[in-house]
Formats: C-alpha cells, structure tokens, sequence
C-alpha cells in the first residue's frame, strides 16, 4: 500500500472517535475525546474549524458541506455551522448517544444510544 501521511499543524491531543470525509469536498471531519470537532481541509493540510466543546466527543456526522452534528460525553447532541464555527446544542439524552448520522432521505438526524448488555 502507497500514499501520503496527512500531517496536520496542531495534532489531535487524545483517542480519536470518528473520522469522515465530506460529502462533496476533500473536507476531513474530526471528533475525538479531547472535546474538539475539527474541519480539516485535506487539500491543503490546514484547519478550517475547530470548536471545543463541554465534554468528550463521541460521534460525529455531517448534514452537508456547512452543517455538522456530534454527540459527546455529556449525552448532548449538537449542531454546527461549519463556516462561522457557532455551535449549538440541538439535544440532550438521559444517557450516552455513541452515534449520529443524518439521513439525506428523511432529512432527520438519526441517533443510537449506548447499550448495556
């Protein structure tokens, strides 16, 4: 296997939870449990975003090129403007949400919580 090493300024400074490209750009999307989301542009090797949040990051999704969701640690889902960097919490859950994916079809947010067996 062949190919390039991203290397990022400012690495990440804890576990990794979720990577996903964009849906149309060469857009990195970063969660992680150092309670940060970052917007990577890959192109360019440069941070677009990066919007700390109150508690460890455990999923993220995008809706499309400008809107991004997480769920972290707090059991709070939030949403994010992904070109002024303002984030709001859309929802909070009785217990952990460990995934988030939007849905283009229904146009909803589609969250699984945490499992005990």
């Amino acid at each position: 296997m062949t190919g390039a090493c991203l290397k990022f300024e400012n690495p990440i400074r804890d576990a990794v939870s979720r990577i996903r490209f964009a849906p149309k750009c060469n857009n990195l999307l970063i969660s992680s449990w150092d309670s940060s989301l970052r917007l990577y542009d890959v192109d360019s090797f440069s941070v677009r975003l990066e919007a700390p949040s109150e508690a460890a990051l455990l999923d993220c999704c995008f809706q499309n090129e400008l809107v991004a969701f997480s769920a972290s640690s707090d059991c709070c889902i939030r949403r994010y403007d992904l070109d002024s960097g303002i984030h709001d919490t859309i929802g909070n859950h009785d217990d952990l949400v460990t995934c988030v994916e939007y849905s283009d079809e229904t146009c909803k947010l589609l969250v699984l919580p945490i499992f005990y067996f």
